[in-house]
């Protein structure tokens, strides 16, 4: 799933943090360690939630959705 007016899968993690800050609490729920991970610069919410066994459409929903707690 992307999104073209917020937050969307193909966004780096490091871009959907640096636009919302609050995303990172989301990331840590979704059991990604984002803030001890250098990958953030160039891994992109799609790969970093494959990589950890993360639905992607789901976490793009908290980010970015009406059900988000940001």
């Amino acid at each position: 799933m992307q999104k073209t007016d917020g937050i969307g899968g193909d966004m780096t993690i490091n871009e959907v943090v640096r636009k919302c800050p609050k995303a990172m609490a989301v990331f840590e729920r979704h059991g990604m360690a984002c803030a001890s991970c250098m990958a953030t610069q160039f891994e992109t919410v799609r790969n970093g939630a494959l990589i950890h066994g993360v639905d992607v459409d789901r976490i793009v929903v908290r980010l970015d959705g009406p059900a988000s707690p940001l």
